[in-house]
């Protein structure tokens, strides 16, 4: 089962600042906080087939995060999936805000925020 939740922050920042090469740099971020997160939370031994994908994509002065996030682990743990990908995906759209609050208040600026949660 797939759910898709979805968050528009305004960050007030000047688009014409942001390079290719950020938005590398912030779906890298992304990745790891994500990865280390669910690894954190459900011991590295147990995850199985961890697949994180980021898209980031700017358009119209808007720039749009999707994080896609699925694992396996044995069902005997009982996880809620749910809530570790929601809290892993929660803690990499933190540290995006951080890293583009850097590049300063000037303009009108959203950073949509998206995961898909896999089951």
């Amino acid at each position: 089962m797939s759910e898709r939740n979805s968050e528009t922050i305004v960050l007030n920042l000047k688009l014409d600042r942001i390079s290719i090469d950020d938005l590398v740099r912030i779906s890298e971020i992304a990745e790891k906080t994500v990865r280390t997160s669910i690894l954190k939370s459900v011991g590295e031994r147990f995850v199985e087939d961890l697949t994180i994908t980021v898209h980031t994509e700017i358009k119209e002065g808007l720039v749009t995060i999707t994080i896609d996030v699925s694992f396996a682990a044995p069902k005997i743990l009982g996880l809620d999936y749910e809530g570790i990908i929601d809290r892993a995906c929660d803690e990499a759209f933190k540290a995006i805000e951080e890293v583009l609050k850097r590049y300063g208040e000037t303009s009108d600026f959203k950073v949509e925020k998206d995961h898909l949660r896999d089951k």
